[in-house]
Protein backbone atom coordinates (compact mmCIF):
# COMPACT_ATOMS: atom_id res chain seq x y z
CA UNK A 1 0.00 0.00 0.00
CA UNK A 2 1.17 3.41 -0.93
CA UNK A 3 2.03 6.17 1.46
CA UNK A 4 1.36 9.70 1.04
CA UNK A 5 2.81 12.76 3.37
CA UNK A 6 0.16 14.98 4.51
CA UNK A 7 0.46 18.57 5.82
CA UNK A 8 -2.21 19.55 7.68
CA UNK A 9 -3.10 23.49 9.33
CA UNK A 10 -5.62 24.85 11.67
CA UNK A 11 -5.41 28.09 13.89
CA UNK A 12 -4.13 25.78 16.75
CA UNK A 13 -1.51 23.25 14.75
CA UNK A 14 0.60 22.39 12.22
CA UNK A 15 2.00 18.90 11.38
CA UNK A 16 2.80 16.90 8.23
CA UNK A 17 2.38 12.91 8.78
CA UNK A 18 2.73 9.91 6.52
CA UNK A 19 -0.68 8.54 6.00
CA UNK A 20 -1.92 5.56 3.29
CA UNK A 21 -4.93 6.98 1.94
CA UNK A 22 -5.66 10.34 -0.30
CA UNK A 23 -9.10 10.67 1.49
CA UNK A 24 -8.40 13.91 3.39
CA UNK A 25 -11.06 12.90 6.05
CA UNK A 26 -9.46 9.75 7.23
CA UNK A 27 -5.88 9.03 8.84
CA UNK A 28 -5.41 11.98 10.99
CA UNK A 29 -4.82 10.34 14.10
CA UNK A 30 -0.93 11.72 13.70
CA UNK A 31 -2.78 15.22 13.81
CA UNK A 32 -5.24 15.26 16.34
CA UNK A 33 -3.33 12.75 19.15
CA UNK A 34 0.81 13.13 18.02
CA UNK A 35 2.32 11.34 21.06
CA UNK A 36 0.54 7.83 20.05
CA UNK A 37 1.11 7.81 16.77
CA UNK A 38 4.88 9.29 16.50
CA UNK A 39 5.71 6.81 14.22
CA UNK A 40 3.49 8.48 11.29
CA UNK A 41 5.01 11.82 12.12
CA UNK A 42 7.69 14.31 11.14
CA UNK A 43 6.24 17.23 12.52
CA UNK A 44 4.04 18.69 14.67
CA UNK A 45 3.74 22.28 16.34
CA UNK A 46 2.36 20.94 19.59
CA UNK A 47 5.27 19.06 20.42
CA UNK A 48 8.67 20.74 21.65
CA UNK A 49 11.94 20.72 19.77
CA UNK A 50 15.37 21.64 21.09
CA UNK A 51 16.53 24.46 19.82
CA UNK A 52 20.40 25.26 19.33
CA UNK A 53 21.28 28.43 22.01
CA UNK A 54 25.11 28.62 20.85
CA UNK A 55 27.64 27.36 18.43
CA UNK A 56 31.31 27.04 19.47
CA UNK A 57 33.52 26.55 17.27
CA UNK A 58 37.40 25.83 18.47
CA UNK A 59 40.79 23.71 18.39
CA UNK A 60 41.34 21.37 20.94
CA UNK A 61 45.21 20.29 21.29
CA UNK A 62 46.22 16.83 22.77
CA UNK A 63 49.28 15.91 24.36
CA UNK A 64 51.71 13.36 23.13
CA UNK A 65 50.71 10.42 24.84
CA UNK A 66 53.90 7.48 25.45
CA UNK A 67 54.13 4.29 24.78
CA UNK A 68 52.72 1.40 27.22
CA UNK A 69 50.20 3.91 29.32
CA UNK A 70 46.76 4.35 30.10
CA UNK A 71 45.59 8.12 29.76
CA UNK A 72 42.60 9.80 30.66
CA UNK A 73 41.80 13.85 30.50
CA UNK A 74 38.95 16.24 30.38
CA UNK A 75 39.10 19.39 28.56
CA UNK A 76 36.71 21.82 29.58
CA UNK A 77 35.28 23.87 26.36
CA UNK A 78 32.69 26.46 27.16
CA UNK A 79 31.01 27.29 29.81
CA UNK A 80 27.20 27.06 28.89
CA UNK A 81 25.43 29.27 31.26
CA UNK A 82 22.46 26.95 31.08
CA UNK A 83 20.62 25.76 34.04
CA UNK A 84 21.69 21.91 34.37
CA UNK A 85 23.78 19.83 31.74
CA UNK A 86 22.10 20.79 28.16
CA UNK A 87 22.11 18.00 25.18
CA UNK A 88 25.05 18.60 22.90
CA UNK A 89 25.86 17.95 19.23
CA UNK A 90 29.25 18.33 17.21
CA UNK A 91 31.86 17.64 14.72
CA UNK A 92 35.65 17.11 14.42
CA UNK A 93 37.48 17.50 12.00
CA UNK A 94 39.88 14.61 11.45
CA UNK A 95 41.75 12.84 7.99
CA UNK A 96 40.69 15.59 5.92
CA UNK A 97 36.66 14.96 6.76
CA UNK A 98 34.34 16.40 9.99
CA UNK A 99 33.34 13.35 11.98
CA UNK A 100 30.25 13.26 13.69
CA UNK A 101 30.75 13.15 17.65
CA UNK A 102 28.39 9.99 17.84
CA UNK A 103 29.32 7.98 20.77
CA UNK A 104 33.26 7.11 21.59
CA UNK A 105 34.88 8.33 18.23
CA UNK A 106 38.06 6.81 17.79
CA UNK A 107 40.84 9.45 16.48
CA UNK A 108 44.48 7.60 16.66
CA UNK A 109 45.14 3.66 16.59
CA UNK A 110 48.22 2.29 17.77
CA UNK A 111 49.09 -1.10 16.12
CA UNK A 112 51.51 -2.79 18.73
CA UNK A 113 52.14 -6.30 17.88
CA UNK A 114 50.70 -8.13 14.85
CA UNK A 115 47.11 -7.29 14.38
CA UNK A 116 46.58 -10.84 14.72
CA UNK A 117 47.89 -11.08 18.55
CA UNK A 118 45.22 -8.87 19.14
CA UNK A 119 47.33 -5.91 20.69
CA UNK A 120 45.20 -3.28 18.96
CA UNK A 121 44.63 -0.16 21.14
CA UNK A 122 43.59 3.89 20.16
CA UNK A 123 43.02 7.29 21.31
CA UNK A 124 39.11 8.10 21.80
CA UNK A 125 36.98 11.29 22.19
CA UNK A 126 33.75 11.67 23.91
CA UNK A 127 31.81 15.24 23.63
CA UNK A 128 29.45 15.75 26.90
CA UNK A 129 28.19 18.07 29.01
CA UNK A 130 28.23 19.01 32.76
CA UNK A 131 26.02 21.31 34.85
CA UNK A 132 28.47 23.90 33.59
CA UNK A 133 30.54 23.49 30.81
CA UNK A 134 30.96 21.60 27.27
CA UNK A 135 33.57 19.32 27.63
CA UNK A 136 35.73 16.83 25.76
CA UNK A 137 36.63 13.63 27.79
CA UNK A 138 39.85 11.63 26.61
CA UNK A 139 41.27 8.01 26.96
CA UNK A 140 43.70 6.47 25.07
CA UNK A 141 45.89 3.28 25.56
CA UNK A 142 49.17 2.54 23.90
CA UNK A 143 50.94 -1.02 23.38
CA UNK A 144 54.17 -1.11 25.45
CA UNK A 145 56.50 -1.31 22.10
CA UNK A 146 54.47 1.33 19.73
CA UNK A 147 55.68 5.12 20.26
CA UNK A 148 52.51 6.51 21.40
CA UNK A 149 50.68 9.39 20.06
CA UNK A 150 51.59 12.41 19.02
CA UNK A 151 50.55 15.69 20.35
CA UNK A 152 47.16 16.52 18.01
CA UNK A 153 45.29 19.68 17.70
CA UNK A 154 41.32 19.20 16.40
CA UNK A 155 39.19 21.61 15.07
CA UNK A 156 35.77 21.10 16.47
CA UNK A 157 32.14 23.00 16.07
CA UNK A 158 29.70 21.96 19.27
CA UNK A 159 26.14 22.69 18.98
CA UNK A 160 24.52 23.47 22.68
CA UNK A 161 20.84 22.91 22.98
CA UNK A 162 18.06 24.15 25.02
CA UNK A 163 17.36 20.79 26.39
CA UNK A 164 18.58 20.14 29.60
CA UNK A 165 19.22 16.74 30.16
CA UNK A 166 19.64 16.60 33.84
Amino acid sequence: MPTYRRFKATPDAVAIYDVETREPNIGNEPFTDPLSHVSKLHFHSSLRYPGIVSTVRGNLSLPAVSAGTFYEDTYNIHVHGLSGAPYVEGVIYLGGQWVTMAGSVPIDQDVGGSPDDGSSFARFLNLGSSETRVLFHEYSITHSSYGGYAAQTIPYVIYVTDYIMS
